[in-house]
C-alpha cells in the first residue's frame, strides 16, 4: 500500500470514523489497482515503475474527493424552516477518479486530442 487511512484523514484536516476507515482502505486498493491499470487505452505499468511520492499524492487526492462526496450528487438542497440553501457540484462521479493531471504527473502524457499516450 502507497498510503494509508492516516494519510486521507490528514489532507482531509479531520479523523475518519471508523465506517470511514474501512472505506477508505478499500478505495485505496481501488486507486492503486486504477493507477497500475493506467488511463483508459493506454497500457498498465507496474507501480514499482513510478515515482512513489506520485502515487502517495494521486491516491491520496482521489480518496480524499470520495471521501468528500461519495455519491454522485450535482446538486443538494437543505432546507430548514424558512430557509433554504442549495449547493451545486460541478463534480461528483461518486467514483475513484484519477484526473487528466495526475495521469500526467504520473508519467503518462496527454495527447492534443485529449487522450493519453506513453
Amino acid at each position: 500500500m502507497y498510503a494509508l487511512p492516516a494519510d486521507v484523514a490528514a489532507n482531509l484536516g479531520r479523523p475518519l470514523s471508523a465506517a470511514e476507515t474501512l472505506q477508505a482502505e478499500q478505495w485505496i486498493a481501488w486507486a492503486e489497482a486504477t493507477i497500475a491499470r493506467g488511463p483508459a487505452g493506454q497500457p498498465g505499468r507496474n507501480l514499482d515503475e513510478l515515482d512513489a511520492s506520485t502515487i502517495w499524492m494521486v491516491v491520496v487526492e482521489s480518496v480524499s474527493r470520495r471521501l468528500r462526496m461519495p455519491d454522485p450528487v450535482s446538486q443538494q438542497t437543505v432546507s430548514v424552516d424558512d430557509a433554504t440553501v442549495t449547493r451545486t457540484y460541478t463534480r461528483a462521479s461518486g467514483l475513484i477518479e484519477i484526473l487528466p493531471h495526475e495521469w500526467e504527473a504520473l508519467g503518462w502524457a496527454p495527447t492534443g486530442a485529449g487522450a493519453f499516450t506513453v
